[in-house]
């Protein structure tokens, strides 16, 4: 009896400490499931890390969020590298700045006052289903935040890229007369798109005389691409 009694003791122990085990597993399981859900809610911040880091800047203290638009998933990001340069009037640093855009991200803009070799850095690459992108309110947003790399790199990008849509190489051509920027026409026709285009070639080929005519050389290779495609 006292034996039987002491059987079903050191079973019901035994019993016990099963429960205990495939409770802590369970419990284990479900915090396993929590950290994975929390690494795939953050990995956009994770892949601009990872870029930032592999592009290897030189005294480099990280990055900024100029643009963090979740709605539509595309951020720009901005960070400063190298030694300070001309301190006396104020001191200005290297600048590179990013654009992550769904599962893309490049840089968009580079001012590298360093020497910092910069051949193998990873541009952003546009296709013809970037709308965002290409949308006035991305756009205005972007000049808004940093007009200097909207305008002189930003656009330029844009301006060369043959996957662009026509359209939008077409507003670029259309707001040339409301600035002087003939580094951004010259680029323009040097995309293949742009050089079978009737309507962008005739608006830069009819860009008007500033004082300088820094237009006059593109005007007049506008000019030459109109003839060969009449």
């Amino acid at each position: 009896m006292r034996f039987k009694r002491f059987f079903i003791v050191v079973l019901g122990v035994c019993i016990g400490i099963v429960l205990i085990f495939f409770s802590i597993q369970s419990f284990s399981k479900k915090i396993q499931i929590t950290t994975i859900d929390h690494s795939i809610s953050s990995s956009d911040n994770s892949s601009i890390d990872l870029f930032v880091k592999n592009a290897q800047f030189p005294e480099s203290n990280g990055y900024t969020t100029l643009i963090d638009n979740k709605d539509n998933d595309v951020q720009v990001f901005k960070l400063s590298y190298g030694k300070p340069n001309d301190c006396p009037a104020g001191c200005f640093y290297s600048e590179a700045t990013g654009l992550k855009y769904k599962n893309k991200i490049g840089w968009i803009s580079i001012s590298n006052y360093d020497k910092f070799d910069i051949s193998k850095l990873t541009f952003f690459d546009f296709e013809k289903g970037d709308s965002y992108l290409y949308s006035d309110q991305f756009m205005s947003e972007l000049k808004e935040k940093d007009d200097r790399v909207y305008q002189n790199s930003y656009l330029a990008l844009l301006a060369k890229d043959k996957d662009v849509p026509v359209s939008v190489l077409l507003g670029i051509a259309e707001v040339l007369d409301t600035y002087i920027e003939p580094n951004i026409a010259e680029t323009l026709l040097k995309n293949s798109a742009v050089q079978n285009n009737k309507e962008i070639l005739e608006i830069i080929s009819k860009l008007p005389v500033y004082r300088g005519d820094a237009y006059g050389p593109v005007r007049a290779k506008a000019a030459i691409l109109l003839n060969q495609i009449k």
